[in-house]
């Protein structure tokens, strides 16, 4: 399958508009999305600093959004042809972060997003001399016609919203929403009274942390040498 893609080839290449070649259909647990408008972030022109470990040449692009035109065979998929979807990052499904809803936190985060992804011989996407191409920027790749990626990186959203502006959702809006939806510490808040029981149990008076402890005055302070308390006159 032929489209066209936005390609960077080097560090110091700027994004050139290529034919490339998807070689492969939707495995299980994957879909085909025609992307409808993908957002602009400022970590796709990090890729281009020569600081940069991200593979090359690469399609780049992870604020997506499209239309699902192709399914794998998985009737599990719970995303079906004809969804309109927002796509985000990439995540391996099985760690403990990720079985705990925490998918942002998996511990193949790096990997599969930012080093390349998964290891797939022959190469799923190249352009049209066969040069492979890094394919899963994020796990979607999205500056390019149609993007190939995990169903469960995709979110539907309503058709009547204006697909392709919402891009960003899955990335930009993504990464300061949690800040403002969820508590820093979403744990039960202690009171400070709590806080001041748990710091005595943790440090005992003579356990030399806190007030009191061995060569501590009695606001805990270190006393350096030769500082002896002044008498008071007789």
């Amino acid at each position: 399958m032929r489209r066209q893609a936005a390609v960077v080839r080097s560090r110091e290449d700027p994004f050139t508009v290529e034919e490339v070649e998807l070689r492969t259909e939707p495995a299980p647990g994957e879909i085909l999305v025609e992307i409808a408008g993908a957002g602009m972030c400022r970590t796709d022109l990090a890729v281009r600093r020569p600081t940069s470990r991200s593979p090359l040449p690469a399609v780049l692009g992870h604020e997506g959004a499209g239309v699902v035109v192709r399914t794998g065979d998985d009737p599990d998929t719970p995303i079906s042809v004809g969804d309109h979807v927002v796509l985000s990052f990439d995540s391996c499904g099985h760690c403990p972060n990720c079985r705990g809803a925490a998918p942002a936190h998996c511990d193949s985060f790096a990997s599969l997003n930012l080093l390349g992804g998964r290891e797939e011989q022959p190469p799923r996407l190249t352009d049209t001399t066969g040069t492979a191409l890094a394919p899963r920027w994020f796990g979607q790749s999205s500056f390019a016609q149609y993007a190939l990626v995990a169903a469960r990186n995709a979110v539907r959203v309503d058709p009547a919203l204006p697909l392709e502006l919402l891009g960003p959702l899955g990335r930009g809006f993504l990464t300061g929403a949690g800040a403002v939806l969820r508590p820093r510490f979403p744990h039960r808040r202690r009171s400070r009274a709590e806080h001041l029981r748990r710091g005595s149990r943790r440090h005992p008076r003579g356990s030399g942390r806190g007030s009191g402890g061995p060569g501590r005055g009695a606001g805990g302070h270190r006393r350096r040498r030769g500082d002896r308390r002044r008498r008071p006159p007789s």
